[in-house]
């Protein structure tokens, strides 16, 4: 399969876990952005250290690792690499939808609907990731 249509395979991780970075940093208590960066909020005990050392730590080792997924992805042509980024993608979908559920009354539903349209975003662009022949 050419690399190129391997992006469609990396588009949903990639795009989950940028949202659940977005997410992540969004849902940091006021306190972390005054400067506590030990009021840091996040269950992923990896993430939680980058968040508590600090937020621009965090932020670049999330673009890094968003760069090794992307290359793993796009440049590894094997079943497992194709596991790889459905998993990651579940990952993150989930991950995103649980900030999405502490978003007051609605939040339920908002973590519903965007766990819906993850689902289909990423199955649309599997389908034109993935060779069925």
């Amino acid at each position: 399969m050419a690399p190129l249509r391997r992006i469609w395979l990396f588009l949903p991780a990639g795009l989950l876990f940028a949202s659940d970075v977005a997410f992540t940093l969004y849902g940091q208590p006021t306190a972390y952005w005054a400067g506590n960066t030990a009021a840091a909020n996040e269950a992923n005990p990896l993430a939680y250290h980058l968040l508590a050392a600090s937020p621009w730590l965090f932020c670049g080792m999330s673009a890094l690792w968003l760069a090794v997924l992307g290359v793993v992805i796009v440049r590894w042509t094997s079943r497992w690499s194709n596991a790889v980024a459905m998993g990651i993608a579940f990952a993150h979908a989930l991950g995103g939808a649980s900030w999405l559920l502490r978003s007051g009354d609605w939040g339920l539903a908002i973590a519903g609907v965007y766990l819906v349209f993850a689902a289909q975003f990423s199955f649309w662009c599997w389908g034109k990731g993935l060779d069925y022949q």
